[in-house]
């Protein structure tokens, strides 16, 4: 290990190091011209752009080196402070840029803290094990979070598409612990579990997002079958001429009589092997297929609609 010289008293025989430049013993500042250096001759102190030579020089303008080895804590001229994993050392009077020891605490380009490596890279991490945080995993020898809102590292998504953070949503799945949603529903990674009735998480163009099954269609996950249909808005409703006893419970919005013969039955009720009973029946605009669908008794054709 180099010895650190910063700010560090040396012998009456060396000069001092204060803020990374050099002074002879006696020599506060470089206003003092009274000062001796430490050969016991009264100099002028001056600004000097080599922090390993002294600023207080004899007459003779004789160079004092720093010992080979100091480590100080800005290069000449305009140099400043070293770059990461690297440091100043004083080699003959000169100071040069080293590599500090493999394993030193160092800071990223991107400010986060990391420890250096051969070649005076600056590294935040070698494997996962060095990360933080939930699901966290080294990438490019960065540490990336699984839920930092971006898609970074490996992922091909946003926080997702990589062992570390899990599958992406839409892709397919057998067990949650494969999403990073952690829920696998209709087979496939979703954003939500997706419990409601006549919605799906794998419908054509929104697989991986819950959304509802269209008007007509039936979902056998959650019953909604045999006389039951979807009305395209997550809501398993009768299907037509299905027996009812409210609008409400229809998918066309009416609950009404129809007589199948001429037998007389109350207002609303409809007459069925002489028992007159409700049924649904599709209101205006309603997709329907036969005309006895209708509340109107018309079904256009063209349309696929109630009149």
């Amino acid at each position: 290990m180099k010895e650190h010289a910063t700010r560090f008293w040396w012998m009456a025989s060396v000069p001092v190091i204060v803020g990374g430049v050099a002074y002879a013993v006696g020599c506060s500042n470089d206003a003092d011209d009274s000062a001796k250096n430490f050969q016991g001759v009264y100099g002028t102190c001056k600004v000097d752009d080599n922090p390993c030579t002294e600023d207080c020089r004899p007459s003779s303008n004789l160079a004092n080196f720093l010992p080979d080895g100091t480590v100080v804590e800005v290069g000449p001229g305009d140099a400043g402070p070293a770059p990461a994993c690297q440091e100043w050392v004083c080699r003959s009077g000169t100071a040069t840029l080293e590599e500090v020891d493999p394993g030193d605490p160092c800071k990223t380009a991107k400010g986060r803290n990391g420890h250096c490596a051969a070649g005076a890279r600056c590294l935040e991490c070698v494997t996962a094990t060095d990360c933080s945080g939930k699901k966290a995993y080294c990438s490019n020898n960065e540490c990336i979070a699984c839920d930092d809102g971006l898609q970074n590292g490996n992922e091909t998504g946003v926080d997702c598409g990589t062992t570390d953070c899990g599958r992406c949503n839409g892709t397919g799945c057998s067990k949650d612990g494969q999403c990073a949603s952690e829920k696998c529903v209709d087979d496939v990674c979703c954003e939500t579990w997706c419990t409601d009735k006549c919605s799906s998480c794998e419908l054509d163009g929104f697989k991986g997002a819950c959304k509802h099954r269209a008007f007509g269609t039936t979902d056998f996950d959650t019953g909604c079958t045999g006389s039951s249909i979807c009305d395209g808005n997550g809501v398993c409703k009768l299907r037509h001429l299905a027996d009812c006893q409210s609008g409400a419970d229809c998918i066309g919005g009416i609950c009404a009589g129809r007589c199948s013969n001429n037998n007389a039955c109350s207002v609303g009720t409809d007459c069925n092997n002489g028992n007159c009973r409700f049924v649904c029946l599709g209101a205006k605009g309603i997709p329907c297929e036969q005309n006895e669908e209708c509340g109107s008794k018309s079904c256009e054709p063209d349309a696929g609609a109630c009149n």
